[in-house]
């Protein structure tokens, strides 16, 4: 339990925390403060119009997904999507390329004659260096996602990222997984866009994180822009709609965890107001065993970017 009791995070404004450093995904790798969510930003998206095209009845074009993404990152300032050195090497490989042409490939959009086949290999499993993303492609059916849409919003992600002063970010995460614990935030208190909300800053490599409470937050805002460019959602309670998202969220947490971090202990971090925190020990490891524990916390401030 050692991992958890020096756990030092940091809180943060919770909207000027959002448009410097978007959604990360759980993944313990990233160097930089943050919320988490499986798959950041390009996983919400996933999330999000997969609960659409259920009630809508029918399936979203290409092209209504390439807008909706774009205007998405542009209202929420900031969206990621992450990739590893492991499958930059396997492009590079691929594309004979070096592994510097592959990033700057990736950021700002390979040469025009290997364009289509470039983003075709994107959306392959072996090319795809998000775990959460990587598992939807292998086991869409499990996650109830269509994989048209998969691929369709990951092409779309990465054409918004190639455009000049796109708010549209591609992170590189490196080395090895070596989380040794899960971390959930959750909250009973309504989360405003002064909220201060904990995130974790310099805890890297050491925990997969995801912050159910804001993602509640980022939902509400991400839906209603949806529904203003579908009309086919205006008959749809928005109340219903948001207990599908959080439902098929969780399913998609879970299948996630199972893939990336078998059999490592999961912990409940409850926040409240003037910085408390609680843990509840909850997983694995600590099956039956509740118990609670003021963290040490650093002062609030402005999420430093990795950008």
């Amino acid at each position: 339990m050692e991992h958890i009791q020096t756990l030092s995070p940091t809180w943060l404004v919770l909207e000027p925390a959002l448009r410097e450093s978007g959604l990360s995904c759980i993944d313990g790798r990233r160097e930089w403060c943050g919320f988490g969510a499986p798959g950041g930003n390009v996983g919400e998206a996933i999330l999000l119009l997969s609960v659409a095209e259920w009630f809508r009845s029918s399936i979203y074009a290409d092209n209504e997904i390439n807008v909706f993404i774009d205007r998405l990152a542009n209202q929420l300032g900031n969206f990621r999507l992450h990739t590893d050195e492991a499958s930059i090497a396997r492009l590079a490989s691929e594309f004979d390329m070096s592994l510097g042409e592959v990033r700057q490939a990736l950021t700002t959009g390979p040469p025009p004659d290997t364009r289509e086949s470039f983003l075709a290999a994107l959306t392959q499993s072996t090319f795809i260096g998000c775990g959460h993303l990587r598992a939807i492609r292998e086991q869409s059916n499990s996650y109830r996602v269509r994989l048209g849409l998969l691929e369709a919003v990951i092409r779309a992600t990465f054409v918004t990222a190639w455009h000049e002063g796109s708010p549209v970010f591609i992170d590189v995460l490196s080395g090895e997984h070596r989380e040794t614990a899960v971390l959930v935030f959750h909250t009973s208190q309504k989360l405003e866009a002064t909220t201060e909300v904990p995130a974790l800053c310099s805890e890297t490599n050491r925990f997969f994180a995801d912050h159910v409470a804001v993602l509640r937050y980022v939902r509400h805002s991400s839906a209603e822009l949806l529904r203003g460019l579908d009309a086919k959602l205006t008959e749809v309670d928005p109340t219903t709609f948001a207990l599908e998202v959080e439902r098929l969220g969780q399913r998609h947490l879970e299948l996630t965890l199972e893939a990336l971090a078998p059999g490592l202990p999961r912990h409940r971090v409850r926040f409240g107001v003037n910085q408390q925190i609680t843990l509840e020990f909850s997983g694995d490891e600590s099956e039956g065993e509740t118990m609670s524990l003021l963290f040490e916390t650093k002062p609030g401030g402005s999420s430093p970017s990795p950008d």
